[in-house]
């Protein structure tokens, strides 16, 4: 008598087959992902014309050896210094072409200004004051030129006198009559952006042709910025991508401890999208047209803070307020102390120490994460609350795009922004500990703490209030 053979054998290969193919797959679609956004980088610039800096309180990047900023009216400049100052931009130019400069002298007594690239000299003019306008624009043609990376003008200036200002800059022209070169670490961010959210649409589950579609979107949108202007196309670019990798580590520990994994593979996809485009809406604000003067007084907060360090800032705190006029409210004619805690600027001095953003790019970032991770942490806890997926989902995409979250962001209240993640934390935490089963003075403490840790985010926010009250009645209730 034969006994039966099993018959389990042929499923298990065919299951070590599909895992090694579906890994396949995956990193095929990361890496072509990774190909048309480097791809997109390169075509922008090369149908790109012209590359400006735009002189002002976004140009940290891209000039050095220029004093700080001024204002004349509506016009930010920066005065070159004696010996010399320089403007760099993030595109190779090979030329031909030219440069040009907008500039303007103060003194009646003349500042000659040589005007070098890549080691070149292109020409130099005499600049004085002029009655008739303040302003000229001055250009020299470039023939041909090195095509090193970041492509940078080096400013001369001489003077009579003993002062060491050369010209006040307005901004800065490069013009190429065959378009621009792309850098290596342009390239490279372009792809890892478009990757790194084709491996979030991987792991949410979405399949190859939505992928397609949305990184094919993409790749047209950032292709079409970095032709339009390259220089602000490179500012968003490189603070994008590190708000990406932000949200994105983010969103996984939410995920992995909140049950967003327990949604179906299309409520997950969906989630990503409203969460991407939330993003995408603040990362707008690192356009030097948005710029708000809010932004660049939180900055030199957060740069006081760098030089100072946690300690002697914190011995500090209202003092640097309120010399930036920070944490005073006026009601009635009468100004109130509300001032910041610090919080918000420890968050943005870790985002700046560890991705090496100026002050200015790193409070956006930090604010911008903040405000994109609140759609997912709004269907979290409405997962918690009972809520089904369609109707928490349907509050997430109502965050997303919720004019006055975004004017938030758009006004510079970075702070509200940022305790405003927290305070959603706190509340999902919250509903958690009450149904989990530790002790009631474990909880307490537990609770406690979020609440601390969201009060030293922002004291001023309703939500606080709220959390607390709520707080109460639930364990009154419990008891």
């Amino acid at each position: 008598m034969n006994a039966d053979l099993p018959e389990a054998a042929p499923p298990v290969v065919a299951d070590t087959q599909v895992k090694p193919r579906r890994f396949a797959e995956s990193a095929l679609i990361v890496a072509l992902s990774f190909l048309l956004g480097a791809g997109a980088v390169w075509l922008g610039h090369r149908f790109a014309s012209t590359a400006v800096v735009d002189i002002g309180p976004t140009d940290t990047h891209y000039v050095s050896g220029f004093r700080d900023i001024e204002r004349d009216g509506s016009v930010y400049f920066r005065w070159s210094a004696v010996p010399s100052s320089s403007v760099s931009i993030p595109v190779r130019f090979c030329g031909p072409g030219n440069v040009r400069l907008r500039v303007r002298r103060h003194f009646v007594d003349p500042a000659t200004l040589v005007v070098s690239l890549g080691g070149s000299e292109l020409g130099r003019r005499s600049v004085q004051a002029r009655t008739n306008e303040p302003y000229e624009v001055i250009e020299f043609p470039v023939s041909k030129a090195a095509c090193t990376s970041d492509a940078s003008v080096l400013l001369e200036s001489s003077v009579e006198n003993d002062r060491p200002l050369g010209v006040a800059v307005d901004w800065v022209q490069f013009r190429s009559d065959s378009g621009f070169g792309s850098t290596n670490g342009t390239l490279l961010r372009g792809g890892l952006a478009c990757a790194l959210i084709a491996f979030m649409l991987l792991a949410a589950g979405a399949g190859a042709p939505v992928i397609g579609v949305f990184i094919g979107l993409l790749a047209m949108v950032l292709g079409l910025t970095l032709g339009g202007d390259p220089v602000t196309g490179e500012r968003i670019l490189r603070g994008g991508l590190v708000a990406l990798v932000l949200t994105a580590a983010l969103g996984l520990i939410i995920a992995r401890v909140s049950g967003l994994l327990a949604l179906s593979p299309r409520s997950r996809v969906l989630l990503v999208v409203i969460t991407v485009a939330a993003l995408a809406f603040r990362l707008a604000f690192l356009h030097p047209q948005a710029f708000y003067p809010d932004y660049r007084v939180h900055a030199l907060v957060q740069q006081t803070y760098s030089n100072l360090g946690p300690s002697k800032f914190m011995d500090q705190l209202f003092e640097i307020q309120y010399a930036r006029s920070l944490g005073l409210q006026q009601i009635d004619g009468n100004w109130y102390p509300f001032p910041y805690p610090p919080g918000p600027y420890f968050l943005i001095g870790l985002t700046q120490a560890v991705f090496g953003l100026d002050a200015l790019d790193a409070a956006i970032v930090t604010a911008g994460v903040a405000s994109a991770i609140l759609p997912a942490l709004t269907v979290a806890l409405g997962l918690r609350l009972g809520l089904a997926p369609a109707v928490a989902l349907g509050g997430a995409f109502f965050l997303a795009l919720q004019p006055l979250l975004i004017r938030r962001v758009a006004l510079g209240y970075f702070p509200g922004v940022i305790g405003q993640m927290f305070d959603a934390l706190a509340l999902l935490a919250a509903v958690a500990l009450l149904s989990a089963q530790t002790g009631l003075a474990r909880r307490t403490w537990a609770l406690g703490a979020l609440f601390l840790a969201a009060f030293l985010m922002y004291t001023q926010s309703i939500a606080n209030f709220g959390l607390f009250i709520f707080a109460l009645l639930a364990f009154e209730l419990i008891r």
